[in-house]
């Protein structure tokens, strides 16, 4: 990551993206994503978690869109 100059793009929002429970009844909360962007990348802010409910994951969503 740092040789390539790449940055976690970090995440809004929710701070897990995935819900489960094991066996015994005991939730278990992970944020399983991560992407990695340059930092022109990061200037633009091109990325926006979406509100999903009822489901185990979130979605996320990059926007490539230049300005």
């Amino acid at each position: 990551m740092n040789q390539k100059q790449l940055l976690d793009m970090g995440f809004q929002g929710q701070a897990y993206t995935w819900k489960g429970r094991r066996a015994e009844g005991v939730l278990i909360q992970e944020r399983l994503d991560r992407g990695l962007i340059n930092s022109t990348w990061q200037e633009e802010d091109r990325k926006r978690y979406l509100a999903l409910s009822n489901l185990k994951l979130t979605g996320l969503l990059i926007q490539n869109v230049e300005k």
